[in-house]
Order: C-alpha cells, then sequence, then structure tokens
C-alpha cells in the first residue's frame, strides 16, 4: 500500500493543476498522459500486487492446519 500512497502524492498535483493550464490543448494532453501512467497504470499495477497477496494469504491461513488445544492445567496422576 505505500507504493499506491506513493503514486497517489505523484498523481494527484497533476489533476489538480489541470484549472492553471486554461486552454493549451498540448499542455493538457500532457498531464492527462502523466496522470494516466501515474494515477492509473502504476499506482493500479500496485493495487493487482495487493490483491494478489491479500489472496495469498487468506489461502495460506486457509491451509494452516489448527492447532490443538492444550489443557488449561494438569490434574497430576490419578490417586
Amino acid at each position: 500500500m505505500i507504493g499506491v500512497m506513493t503514486t497517489t502524492v505523484v498523481a494527484a498535483p497533476i489533476m489538480l493543476n489541470v484549472d492553471n493550464l486554461g486552454n493549451d490543448k498540448g499542455a493538457l494532453q500532457q498531464a492527462f498522459d502523466q496522470f494516466t501512467l501515474w494515477g492509473v497504470q502504476v499506482r493500479g499495477g500496485f493495487f493487482a500486487v495487493a490483491f494478489l497477496a491479500t489472496v495469498w494469504a487468506v489461502a495460506a491461513l486457509a491451509r494452516r492446519p489448527t492447532p490443538h488445544a492444550a489443557p488449561a492445567y494438569s490434574a497430576g496422576p490419578p490417586g
């Protein structure tokens, strides 16, 4: 999730500054291209990795044998 947050920090200012570009079609296209790279493609890749790691962790937990509970106390030998 660190990668997702990092790419958001990179991508967010791009879209927040679009208003300052005015009607410059070249600058707008470059801003949208940069946002698509950082905000969609790279960040999406990090989300996919996080999803796969979560699925792997759940599957690993499901395959883990349940531990047998130890007795809470020992009664000692009879007699």
